[in-house]
C-alpha cells in the first residue's frame, strides 16, 4: 500500500483560465490553500500556445515518447503559472508537502482550450507531473448546479456496461471486467457487481435499480454533426451511437456518482461547445465525477488502470486519489508511453470523497448483546448542494440550502 492510502483530504488550489483580448487569455487564480489570490487577471498569449500544437498532435497520436511528454508539460505549465500566479503555486505546493495535500481545479472557460493535454503539466523544478502524484491530483472542474444525499443501503453496486458489436474493432473486454472483479472482491459482500448490460434499453432498465458507478467498456467518438457518443449493442449485436444528450438523458436523476467511461475520445469536446462531449455532458446533467479517456487507451493496459482505479476506491479513497494510482499503474507498466495522461477527470463535487466507509462502532456498554447489526456502509458525503459562477459559458446563482438555483 502506497503512501496515497493515508491522504483523504486535499485543499484546492483553483486556476481559471478565461477568454481575454482577441489573442490572449487570462489566467488567474480563485483559490488557495494559504488564502492568497491574484488581485488581477495575468495575461496569456494565444500564440505561445499555438507553438505547441505539433508536440500535442503527436500526443494524440501517441506517437510522443516521454522526452517529448516532457517538454509537453513544461511548456503548458509554464504558460499556466505565469507572473504572480507562480509564487501562489509554489506556496500551495508546498504545504502540500507538509500538510494533507493540495488538488489542482483546472477551470477552463474557452472550449477549444479543452483538447489541450493538461494532464501532461510538468514541473522541472521538481522533476515530477503534479498529476502523478498522489499529493498534488490535478482534475478539470466544471461545477454544476446539483445536490447529493447519503447513499441508502449497505453495499455498493457498480454497473458494467460492455459493448463490442460486430462490424467495429473487436475488443478484449473479458481482461478488463476481470479486473474490475477482482479489485472489488477485497469487498465481498459491500459491494455488488450487477450484471453487465450492452444495449440502451438494457442500461435504462438497470439504472432503475439504483447502480453507484457505472463503468462503460466500448468504443466511442466525437464528430461535428452528434458530438460525442458512445457506441452500445442494438439488441441484434449491430452498433447503436448513442449521443451525449441521449446518455445525459437516461442518467439524469439516477443515483450514479461516478461514471468510468473506457472509450475513445470519451473526454472529447466541441471547439465552440464545453458541453458538446460525453463527459462534459454528463457532469452537466448531476453526476459529481466522470473519468474519461481523452483518445484511444488499448485495451491491455485499460485493465491495468482499471484495476489500479478501483483498488483505491474500494480502500475508500477519494476518486481523484484513486485516479492518480491508476495514471501510477500505467506510468509503471509502459513509462515510455503516453498511456498515463489518457484518462481525464471531469469533477463537479466539492470534494473527491464520494463515499466512504463508515466509522466502526463503538463498543456497547455492558449488558445484554445488541441485536446483529451490519458493521460496515457506504456513505456519500452530504447533504450538499453546489452552485457555480461560470462554467463553460453557462451562468449559474448561489442559493441557500432551503432555496432552489436558478441558471440563466
Amino acid at each position: 500500500m502506497t503512501a496515497m492510502s493515508t491522504t483523504r483530504h486535499y485543499e484546492n488550489f483553483d486556476l481559471l483560465v478565461s477568454a481575454g483580448s482577441p489573442a490572449m487569455y487570462e489566467v488567474r487564480v480563485l483559490t488557495t490553500s494559504t488564502g492568497a489570490t491574484t488581485a488581477a487577471p495575468v495575461a496569456a498569449p494565444a500564440d505561445e500556445l499555438a507553438a505547441w500544437e505539433a508536440d500535442i498532435a503527436a500526443w494524440r497520436g501517441l506517437r510522443l515518447d516521454r522526452s517529448g511528454v516532457r517538454r509537453l508539460g513544461t511548456g503548458l505549465l509554464a504558460w499556466l503559472l505565469r507572473g504572480p500566479v507562480l509564487p501562489l503555486y509554489r506556496a500551495s505546493m508546498a504545504a502540500a508537502q507538509s500538510a494533507s495535500g493540495c488538488r489542482i481545479r483546472l477551470h477552463i472557460e474557452p472550449p477549444e482550450l479543452h483538447a489541450i493535454p493538461w494532464e501532461t503539466c510538468y514541473d522541472p523544478d521538481t522533476a515530477s507531473f503534479p498529476a502523478q502524484d498522489p499529493r498534488t491530483p490535478l482534475v478539470r472542474y466544471l461545477l454544476g448546479t446539483f445536490s447529493r444525499g447519503q447513499l441508502t443501503g449497505a453495499r455498493l453496486k457498480v454497473l458494467i456496461v460492455i459493448a463490442s458489436p460486430a462490424g467495429l474493432p473487436q475488443l478484449e473486454t473479458a481482461e478488463e471486467y476481470d479486473h474490475i472483479r477482482n479489485a472489488l472482491a477485497a469487498l465481498a459482500g459491500q459491494v455488488e457487481i450487477m450484471a453487465p448490460v450492452s444495449s440502451l434499453p438494457e442500461l435504462q432498465d438497470a439504472l432503475r435499480r439504483g447502480p453507484d458507478v457505472l463503468h462503460f467498456i466500448g468504443h466511442g467518438g466525437f464528430d461535428a454533426e452528434r458530438g460525442g457518443y458512445l457506441v452500445l449493442d442494438d439488441g441484434q449485436g449491430g452498433p447503436q451511437p448513442v449521443d451525449a444528450e441521449v446518455l445525459a438523458g437516461s442518467l439524469r436523476g439516477s443515483r450514479v456518482r461516478l461514471a468510468v467511461l473506457n472509450a475513445c475520445e470519451s473526454a472529447a469536446t466541441d471547439p465552440a461547445d464545453s458541453f458538446a462531449g460525453v463527459a462534459p455532458r454528463l457532469v452537466q446533467a448531476g453526476l459529481p465525477a466522470v473519468i474519461a479517456m481523452h483518445t484511444f487507451l488499448p485495451d491491455a493496459v485499460a485493465a491495468v488502470f482499471s484495476g489500479a482505479l478501483y483498488r483505491g476506491l474500494a480502500d475508500g479513497w477519494p476518486v481523484d486519489a484513486a485516479l492518480t494510482a491508476g495514471r501510477q499503474a500505467l506510468f509503471g507498466h509502459a513509462p515510455e508511453s503516453v498511456f498515463w495522461s489518457i484518462p481525464v477527470l471531469y469533477l463537479s463535487a466539492a470534494d473527491g470523497v464520494l463515499w466512504q466507509p463508515a466509522a466502526e462502532p463503538k463498543p456497547a456498554p455492558a449488558g445484554p448483546p445488541p441485536s446483529p447489526t451490519s458493521t460496515f456502509q457506504f456513505n456519500f458525503a452530504g447533504p450538499t448542494t453546489i452552485h457555480a459562477d461560470v462554467v463553460g459559458g453557462n451562468k449559474y446563482v448561489t442559493s441557500g440550502p432551503d432555496e432552489e438555483a436558478d441558471t440563466a
